[in-house]
């Protein structure tokens, strides 16, 4: 299937968002099963737009939560590294975003510039697991479906998440891989500062069923600073 063949309607996975977008004016990819925003501009003006202020579709982002009891020691024993305090986060060894929102609460997110199935693979052993042992193991939680993602990124991302937000996001205030779980736009929202090497960027995740409201949200508050959507082919490649 060509690049110009892609369309949401024509995979079995799509974003919650893709009504959202121009099919005449986007450029899609296949990821994970998704249709996935490629591009929208072009490569050079949408890095200027991500060092500035830039909104992107991450929904194709392989992802997935475990909480309770014997969550955290059953990923030890998949060789997950585990932050050691709650609201923190780190880059695993294969390359996967490991976020401690509680004690017993891990999210676990796939690399933005490639895919690893970490977390596709972590679900099926889960069950193998759950099913064949007495040890508590802790319990899936399905953030693919259940919850929607965003990337944020550029220097004006910690003043435009000033209107939305309580929380200092500030990087002098909110340092690299730090999580906060807070309101945003008076919706439940999970922030977490991922920067892509140089370039400041924060991950939002929201419920599905409020992923157009929040959407919206932030598109309208991000026009005091000229801020504009991107693909993902952009974030890849200032990742790399």
């Amino acid at each position: 299937m060509s690049n110009t063949d892609i369309t949401p309607d024509k995979l079995e996975r799509r974003s919650f968002l893709y009504r959202k977008f121009d099919k005449s004016k986007v450029t899609w990819s296949i990821i994970n099963n998704y249709a996935t925003v490629s591009s929208i501009i072009d490569l050079d003006k949408e890095t200027n737009c991500a060092k500035h202020l830039a909104l992107s579709d991450l929904s194709y982002l392989q992802r997935i939560g475990f909480k309770g009891e014997g969550a955290c020691e059953w990923l030890e024993k998949q060789n997950i590294q585990i932050p050691i305090s709650a609201n923190d986060s780190l880059q695993d060894t294969n390359g996967c975003l490991i976020a401690r929102l509680g004690i017993n609460d891990i999210l676990i997110l796939d690399n933005i510039k490639r895919e690893t199935n970490v977390p596709n693979t972590l679900e099926k052993l889960w069950h193998q697991d759950y099913s064949q042992s007495n040890k508590p193991c802790g319990f899936i939680m399905p953030r693919q479906e259940s919850h929607a993602c965003f990337s944020i990124s550029g220097n004006h991302a910690p003043e435009m998440f000033a209107k939305l937000c309580a929380i200092d996001l500030r990087t002098e205030k909110f340092n690299n891989k730090r999580v906060t779980q807070t309101s945003l736009a008076r919706l439940g929202a999970t922030i977490i500062r991922n920067d892509l090497n140089t370039l400041i960027n924060y991950l939002v995740l929201v419920e599905s069923a409020s992923a157009e409201y929040c959407w919206d949200c932030l598109l309208d508050a991000m026009q005091e600073f000229k801020g504009q959507i991107i693909g993902t082919s952009v974030l890849s490649v200032l990742a790399s």
